[in-house]
């Protein structure tokens, strides 16, 4: 499971109750703890006073501090009423990034029915000013951080933060072109670029099959890689020089989808490796969606990218796996054929499941 870095703002303002705006942010750090897939990154006590964000000088020191940490998305949070222009300074610096913003309930009253917090007016003010900036943001609500709607919420927004940080910028294999007769799977590589900087890695199939043909049987990778499969799945009806030949094309995709930094890959998957390689590759790309590189069949560079969108958004904890939806079945209207020819990633194999 990943982790996804959220820069945590935790908003002040004088004369509003400073204990209860550093009691409520100890326990809204405390309540994220709690959820492993997020990792949080804020002032602390030694960098700001109490911890929270109180003007321009401490703005300052929090867009400091998340350049070192390099966040994904920013949770701005009013504690009390909340310096808005302190929290719109830092979400000018990140605006490019994923921002929620949240304000706090309110504690008990004082005596003499001084409001402590007024945290609810203070979003409002925040609200507003990263409108008036042209700061997109989503809105988790006024909370208390134990309420389960908070922690759903903040889930929801580190789910989308991690697909925003992985889609954009993505590095995406086009390994060999596209089918001539399958349209569908074209795609805008200058509008990925403009939209997204994503950037798309245009490989030929011919030196990746003369790489694998190259590789040595004992080669240690070679090696391993057999020996992986032989544990995955059934090969006893595999000759073990299709195994072999199996093995040398996974090691050399992988080692092209590392030296090329790629997110994904779509992959000209016939006719030609059975042609000129001798075997059908749906296994490797299974195993190499399995391990987070993202195959998609027949060079769909957008059906990789969808890919990359489910993966991310179960935190890199379940593959995905992307088919055609062929055959509706004529009666029932639950079932249909999915159909590519066996690339789903091996852990979807329901070793007990009856078959009809």
């Amino acid at each position: 499971m990943r982790r996804v870095r959220l820069g945590f703002v935790p908003l002040h303002r004088y004369p509003f109750d400073e204990k209860w705006g550093a009691e409520i942010r100890s326990r809204i750090i405390e309540e994220i703890s709690k959820i492993p897939h997020i990792e949080l990154i804020y002032p602390d006590e030694r960098l700001t006073r109490l911890g929270l964000v109180w003007d321009d000088r401490d703005a300052e020191k929090v867009i400091n501090l998340f350049k070192e940490k390099n966040p994904e998305g920013l949770l701005i949070g009013t504690m009390t009423f909340g310096d808005e222009l302190a929290g719109a300074r830092v979400a000018e610096e990140f605006r490019d990034l994923p921002i929620a913003v949240f304000g706090t309930k309110e504690p008990d009253y004082l005596p003499g029915g001084f409001r402590r917090s007024d945290s609810f007016c203070g979003t409002l003010s925040l609200s507003s000013a990263l409108y008036r900036r042209g700061i997109p943001f989503t809105f988790l609500g006024i909370i208390f951080p134990e309420e389960e709607a908070f922690r759903r919420g903040l889930d929801r927004f580190a789910r989308s933060t991690a697909i925003a940080s992985r889609f954009i910028g993505a590095r995406v294999g086009l390994i060999g072109p596209r089918p001539e007769r399958f349209e569908t799977v074209t795609f805008n590589e200058a509008l990925m670029a403009k939209r997204f900087k994503q950037r798309v890695i245009h490989k030929s199939l011919y030196p990746i099959i003369e790489e694998a043909k190259n590789l040595r049987d004992d080669d240690p990778e070679v090696a391993r890689v057999v020996d992986e499969m032989k544990k995955m799945a059934d090969v006893s009806k595999i000759s073990s020089e299709n195994l072999l030949k199996m093995a040398k094309l996974e090691v050399v995709l992988r080692r092209l989808a590392e030296q090329s930094g790629l997110s994904a890959m779509g992959v000209r998957c016939w006719t030609e490796f059975q042609r000129y390689y001798g075997i059908s590759i749906c296994f490797i790309m299974g195993r190499l969606t399995q391990s987070g590189i993202l195959s998609a069949c027949e060079t769909d560079i957008y059906g990789a990218l969808t890919m990359l969108i489910q993966y991310e958004a179960s935190i890199e904890t379940t593959p995905p796996h992307f088919i055609d939806w062929t055959i509706q079945h004529p009666k029932d209207p639950n079932v249909f054929l999915a159909w590519h020819c066996g690339n789903a990633p091996p852990s979807w194999l329901a070793h007990d499941a009856p078959r009809s």
